[in-house]
């Protein structure tokens, strides 16, 4: 009688356990393949040919065996880094300074100096790079073809409006340009949107009171997403209208974009799509990275990195140490996955 009382036990319990670690057995599986030693980072941009590394000194790419296939000074002080939408390009420049690279997978391809300081660029899938010049009264928007060419495309009374932040929509011919006003009844921000060709302004975005626009990201759907101090805005690309709108809480550290979804940390981690609707929300122990590669929501925090789908399903999980974490990413469809740190690349393949 205790046997079968036992064996009671015994099924009730991988009823209720076993079941339980089915269900949270992870999806995909990476393993280790290989790690790369590397110098210090200061940022980097995964593509899907590679990784950028980027310090105050060099600008190297790596591509998914691990060989390094350039390494270039750069000369920059304080350098940033712009990257297309297709990952293909990679500017950097000194905002404030007056010169800017532009590099692709193969290597570099042109130094230029502009004429006045860098205020804010951005980079096509074709190697055109937008930079807003700033001097003491005068604001313009400036194109360089893959050849260094410039040519001006637009100006601004910088006693009137200022262009802020800049991007091109991804078929690379137009640009979103959000502009902030001062005037008697205080912070007036706006979003035109231009030819880049001939620099026309096709659409204006409703104006937005009492607060800055400081990123522009183009989303599926042609929805321009704006992120300003105190609001997220989606804009109907060709009409400029904001068809939604999301209060940020004080709370938010941190947003990242791609062009199907965007995620916010408040406490826990929220994810959002091109409609502004949200998708779904994970409650993490103090989250420090989040990141968006090829459909996968990546989420560290202090147990480990975490991969999650739309649907807010965990798929794969690891456990490095993530103190040190730079960026994290997909290589070849994904096939293989990358964790970038101080001091290395390590590459897992899927099994």
């Amino acid at each position: 009688m205790c046997l079968l009382c036992f064996a009671a036990v015994m099924l009730l319990l991988w009823e209720v356990f076993g079941a339980g670690l089915l269900l949270w057995r992870a999806q995909i599986e990476f393993v280790p393949t290989l790690e790369v030693k590397t110098e210090q980072i200061n940022s980097t941009h995964i593509t899907s040919h590679g990784v950028f590394l980027i310090n105050d000194s060099v600008i190297s790419f790596y591509n998914s065996r691990g060989e390094r296939v350039f390494t270039h000074k750069h000369g920059l002080i304080n350098p940033r880094t712009f990257t297309s939408q297709n990952g293909d390009f990679v500017a950097v420049a000194s905002v404030g300074g007056n010169i800017v690279n532009l590099y692709s997978v193969a290597g570099f391809i042109f130094t230029s100096i502009t004429p006045y300081p860098i205020s804010n660029l951005a980079v096509n899938n074709y190697g055109v790079i937008a930079v807003i010049l700033r001097n003491n009264d005068s604001s313009h928007v400036a194109l360089y073809n893959l050849s260094g060419y410039s040519e001006q495309l637009i100006n601004f009374d910088t006693s009137r409006s200022v262009p802020m932040a800049i991007r091109f929509s991804p078929c690379g011919k137009n640009l979103a340009i959000a502009l902030t006003e001062v005037n008697m009844a205080g912070v007036l921000s706006r979003v035109k949107l231009v030819s880049a060709a001939y620099g026309n302004i096709l659409a204006k975005s409703n104006d937005i009171e009492r607060q800055i626009i400081g990123q522009l990201h183009y989303m599926e759907g042609n929805i321009l997403v704006a992120v300003s101090d105190a609001q997220i805005f989606g804009i109907d690309a060709p009409s400029g209208y904001v068809v939604w709108a999301m209060p940020l809480a004080n709370r938010v550290s941190a947003s990242y974009f791609d062009e199907n979804l965007f995620a916010i940390i408040h406490n826990n981690v929220e994810v959002y799509n091109a409609d502004g609707i949200k998708v779904f929300s994970v409650e993490k122990d103090k989250p420090s990275h989040v990141f968006i590669s090829n459909g996968h929501i990546i989420v560290v925090d202090s147990e480990g990195i975490f991969g999650y789908n739309v649907n807010g399903d965990i798929l794969w999980r690891l456990s490095p140490n993530a103190d040190s974490i730079v960026s994290i990413g997909f290589l070849n469809n994904l096939q293989q996955l990358v964790i970038i740190q101080q001091g290395g690349i390590r590459f897992f393949e899927r099994r």
